[in-house]
């Protein structure tokens, strides 16, 4: 997982680039991950403005491209 938060967290634009195109493809998905050990293998997406491993503080737009001011 923690390859993925690298990916998607990335300052590298093109990394910015591949985070926003999977966020606005996928974001009423649920991600199944079956390499994880733990009982929570379900994932989904979310716009949020605080960093990892802090509590989530979502960015709610009515679509995934909507501008969140």
């Amino acid at each position: 997982m923690d390859e993925y938060e690298k990916l998607l967290n990335n300052d590298a634009l093109k990394n910015q680039l591949t985070a926003r195109y999977i966020y606005e493809h996928l974001y009423l998905a649920h991600l199944y991950f079956s390499e994880i050990e733990t009982e929570r293998r379900f994932f989904t997406i979310v716009r949020s403005s605080t960093p990892p491993g802090q509590p989530i503080k979502r960015v709610v737009t009515r679509r995934p491209y909507d501008d969140p001011a």
